[in-house]
């Protein structure tokens, strides 16, 4: 009788592990869907709705440097949660540099920070796409190249990779969208002609940390003058980007004294070059 009581035990331990594994499966499957549909919402709203031309311009255009339009707003304009917690993230890109000629590739060094523990990272940065707006799908099917002023957004991979001598490291991946537009000089530039708009945005950067050990995985977004894709209730600016006060103990209590409570000491740290 003890040893069908273990037996049976055991089968429910059993199938309760696999049920527990299941759950755990689908939960993770419900929240890559919900994610990949907010994402294409962002990215839709992100462009502009349907403004933009459908043929990708990669393989056409691929020799323009766009490693200027990663780097160029000032750093304290750059914000970034990790975790469903919504914990705040630095993160400075140091040197984004394009490979040879035609080459789609940018390798990258940088740094990050959270909650005052800062790590390096190297990597790259992948294109896959270049979209330009409809207006310009003419001149830009006339031409063998861009015309002057013509604005579009390139969308690219990557994959950061902190470095495993330091504390509470991982990889960063996922896609960065950033609008650019090209000027008088046939140079790719950042595209902050919308700077003014309420809500603007760019070079959102959308994907999680995975610690090298594998076994901590988090979302991880971080964007210039927003962040993209966080909860409805994080980001309560109007004008210009605010935290809730509810995420202040989540690393955003300095900035939210800066800000808001325009506190002068708040204000010299936010604008304090974290990353030398």
């Amino acid at each position: 009788m003890q040893a069908a009581r273990s037996v049976i035990l055991r089968q429910l331990l059993i199938n309760y592990t696999n049920l527990r594994s299941l759950i755990i499966i689908l939960s993770v499957l419900t929240s890559n869907i919900a994610f990949a549909q907010e994402s294409d919402k962002f990215l839709y709203e992100f462009i502009g709705g349907n403004k933009r031309s459908y043929d990708n311009l990669v393989s056409k255009y691929s020799g323009f440097d766009f490693s200027e339009v990663w780097n160029t707003a000032e750093n304290y304009h750059v914000f970034g949660i990790i975790g469903d917690e919504h914990r705040r993230i630095k993160v400075k890109l140091l040197t984004v540099e394009k490979g040879t000629s035609g080459n789609t590739q940018y390798q990258v060094l940088g740094k990050s920070s959270v909650m005052g523990n800062v790590c390096d990272f190297t990597g790259a940065i992948n294109i896959k796409q270049i979209y330009v707006f409809k207006q310009n799908v003419e001149q830009v099917n006339e031409s063998e190249n861009f015309p002057s002023n013509l604005r579009g957004i390139v969308v690219a991979d990557y994959e950061f990779l902190e470095n495993t001598q330091q504390n509470h490291v991982g990889i960063f991946s996922g896609k960065v969208y950033t609008k650019w537009y090209l000027d008088s000089l046939n140079r790719i530039v950042y595209d902050d002609t919308d700077l003014n708009i309420s809500g603007y945005t760019n070079n959102a950067f959308i994907g999680y940390w995975n610690s090298y050990e594998g076994n901590d995985m988090r979302i991880c977004n971080w964007g210039d003058y927003r962040v993209p894709l966080t909860n409805s209730d994080f980001d309560i600016g109007t004008d210009f980007f605010m935290p809730s006060s509810n995420y202040r103990l989540k690393g955003w209590d300095n900035y939210i004294k800066a800000w808001l409570e325009d506190d002068a000491k708040a204000k010299t740290d936010e604008l304090h070059p974290w990353w030398q």
